[in-house]
């Protein structure tokens, strides 16, 4: 039976032990939903499905968006404040509940296929997940694996080092990514004015490395890391290279580097890794991962209307108080 009309509104305190309890990806973490809320001055409600006492799954929202995704800062304006990236979103939900969510939301993962009823797969994109090296259905091939090994120790040869980027302070980060970043597309990057901030608050969610080539920076990702029961999901922002050393390939080589890294973490905590490349728009992606269908989340009013009346707080969500 579909669950559509146990919502009811919550405390951040219940919806932080749902997270706890089913996990989630990056964009709707309890911390990032409140570091994004505070930034952009708005307040969140949190909605709870009950049945018989039992919470089931919880959602973070700025009016009928499922808040601090991406579809949600563009909705509001809000988009600068932080680099969600566009990546895959993962609620906390029980699997075990098959249920229909009268909210909205794009890129949806297809971990959610079987228990959310009303979403529609997008029909012009796919999102895309990474590869694995050692674990997962879909590896790169051994050859690949071989150039990148070689590219590797080239680099190395001539004074290349991975840094993690926890041994660095926010600040170097932030400033390592903008400067590359800048080299690497001629703009700075989403959310660069208040990157430090961003990253101090969220460090111990921060995965990825500094490649260096003697003390100077030559490549940077930014990945942020979120847990499920079953999953490491890994949101690849974005990473910036440094021209100059095109003929090296340090940006293959970091991520190559940084995914071996994801997997070491996922087997370590008997997870598997799902580490979001974002939709299928790059031809790079294409070497780099598999493409995985991608949902979208669309109430109609007419449809949910009467199911909403019944509770007052998501009944003002549906008439757009925001």
């Amino acid at each position: 039976m579909l669950a559509f009309n146990f919502w009811r509104t919550i405390s951040a305190e219940d919806y932080e032990a749902a997270f706890l309890r089913f996990g989630g990806s990056f964009a709707v973490h309890p911390r990032v939903v409140a570091l994004v809320s505070s930034l952009a001055q708005r307040p969140v409600r949190y909605a709870g499905l009950m049945r018989r006492g039992e919470l089931l799954g919880a959602l973070p929202l700025w009016g009928e968006h499922i808040a601090a995704t991406k579809l949600a800062l563009e909705f509001y304006g809000v988009a600068d404040l932080i680099d969600v990236g566009d990546a895959e979103v993962v609620l906390p939900i029980a699997d075990d509940v098959r249920i229909n969510l009268p909210f909205k939301a794009n890129m949806i993962s297809g971990l959610h296929a079987r228990n959310i009823g009303n979403v529609t797969r997008e029909a012009n994109f796919a999102m895309t997940l990474a590869k694995g090296i050692r674990i997962g259905e879909r590896r790169l091939s051994g050859r690949t694996q071989a150039s990148r090994r070689k590219e590797t120790r080239r680099l190395e040869e001539i004074g290349g080092a991975f840094i993690p980027i926890y041994e660095l302070s926010a600040e170097e980060v932030a400033a390592i990514y903008t400067r590359l970043f800048e080299k690497r597309w001629g703009f700075s990057p989403l959310g660069a004015q208040l990157l430090p901030v961003v990253l101090r608050e969220l460090k111990d969610m921060l995965r990825g490395h500094v490649l260096l080539v003697g003390e100077r920076p030559v490549a940077i990702e930014l990945i942020y890391v979120s847990k499920t029961p079953r999953h490491v999901l890994a949101n690849g922002v974005n990473r910036g290279v440094d021209p100059e050393f095109r003929d090296h390939t340090p940006g293959s080589i970091l991520l190559f580097h940084d995914i071996g890294r994801l997997e070491e973490e996922a087997c370590a905590g008997g997870k598997g890794l799902r580490f979001s490349f974002g939709m299928n728009d790059a031809d790079y992606k294409s070497l780099w991962s598999v493409e995985a269908p991608a949902y979208r989340l669309e109430p109609s009013p007419q449809k949910w209307f009467k199911i909403l009346s019944e509770n007052s707080v998501i009944s003002a969500l549906w008439r757009g108080e925001r």
